[in-house]
């Protein structure tokens, strides 16, 4: 029993060293004759959410052990990438590339006679975007192609397509291949001979390995989108925050400021320039009067988590009289504790010019009448 265990072992580690030893092989970037189709992509969400290099380097990894080719599709069908690994796949593309009898590449994608293009996108891709399942099916090239589906969230966003299995073998069949792909036959059995069998776990491992790629792929975009949407969603709060008409600023719990809004600035006579990020707040041109009573304020809602409104007088950094209307407001995070603290301030300076001016007018008035009224009864 030991020996028939330890021959298992034995076959089992020859097999896996000489699968291993050919995916070691180093092969030169192969560029095909009709050049980078990716160059034509349109949606480019894949594309650019990843980028080149590391989808080179999944596509790498994907075809590491079957030696053969990988594409990498968006939803609408444009290539993200594409690799040929193995002499028997650059010939089949490359063949059935020139049955298409044009150097423009948007064209020969169209025309339906790029065998191994139609088969890979429409047969084996599509109907995994379709279908939101992995397809197995036969490819006119005389191998297989496998094709996990891309999600980003609940959504297909592409597929990755591998090819794999043995070229054939047969008379017949590489003749019936040599016609459709306009090659002789011979050659065709010399490029199949130069590719050496995989074991059908090796098989089964990559496509193992290809979900796992896809899930990459699909996390890969789904973490960029978000970022640009949180990205969006700033801008637009930013653009808010900088046109409203009263001030937010954020400090820590050592009373640091973290943010000031545009308005704050202006209404400070502030520079953008000036360095006032990470600074204490209140502002050490503010009167002493006003720093002690915003302090005061802050401890409080620090140490009790409440929201204080506050009004006084103090001044711009030129010195001028500025009147604030101020709310503090704790921050709280997720787990209930007080995390920044927030002062919405709004300039009322007007307002109390525009009262101090009505109250002088209304005292004026009584002061007249009150005067009238004396002379009227002295008269």
């Amino acid at each position: 029993m030991q020996n028939t265990d330890q021959g298992k072992f034995n076959m089992l580690k020859s097999i896996l060293d000489e699968t291993v030893s050919l995916a070691n092989d180093k092969k030169e970037d192969y560029i095909p004759p009709y050049g980078d189709v990716t160059k034509l992509n349109t949606r480019r969400l894949i594309m650019d959410s990843v980028g080149r290099e590391t989808l080179k380097e999944i596509s790498e990894h994907a075809v590491y052990l079957l030696d053969t080719s990988v594409a990498i599709y968006e939803a609408n069908g444009d290539y993200a990438f594409g690799m040929f690994s193995s002499g028997w796949c650059k010939t089949m593309d490359a063949a059935s590339r020139e049955l298409c009898d044009t150097d423009d590449n948007r064209e020969a994608l169209s025309c339906g006679k790029w065998l191994c293009h139609e088969n890979c996108w429409n047969d084996s891709a599509k109907k995994a975007i379709e279908t939101e399942r992995s397809t197995d099916i036969e490819c006119v090239g005389g191998l297989h192609l496998y094709a996990e589906p891309i999600f980003a969230g609940q959504k297909v966003i592409g597929t990755i397509n591998v090819g794999y299995g043995d070229p054939p073998k047969d008379p017949d069949r590489l003749a019936a291949l040599a016609e459709s792909f306009g090659l002789h036959p011979e050659k065709l059995k010399q490029i199949g001979d130069n590719y050496k069998s995989r074991p059908e776990f090796i098989v089964h491992i990559s496509k193992k390995l290809l979900g796992v790629f896809a899930k990459l792929i699909g996390e890969i975009v789904e973490k960029e989108q978000t970022k640009q949407m949180l990205s969006t969603v700033m801008k637009r709060n930013q653009a808010l925050l900088d046109h409203s008409p009263v001030c937010h600023k954020i400090v820590d719990l050592d009373f640091n400021l973290r943010y000031m809004s545009a308005n704050g600035f202006r209404m400070l006579k502030l520079d953008d320039n000036s360095q006032v990020y990470g600074n204490p707040y209140p502002f050490s041109f503010f009167p002493p009067t006003f720093r002690n009573e915003m302090t005061r304020n802050l401890k409080k809602v620090k140490e009790t988590g409440d929201t204080i409104i506050m009004e006084a007088l103090t001044n711009d950094i030129e010195g001028n009289e500025v009147w604030l209307d101020s709310v503090l407001i704790p921050i709280f995070d997720d787990n209930g504790d007080i995390e920044y603290l927030t002062v919405v301030s709004a300039d009322t300076t007007r307002r109390k010019s525009d009262e101090e001016e009505r109250n002088r007018l209304e005292s004026q008035l009584r002061q007249a009448q009150k005067m009238e009224a004396v002379g009227r009864l002295a008269g």
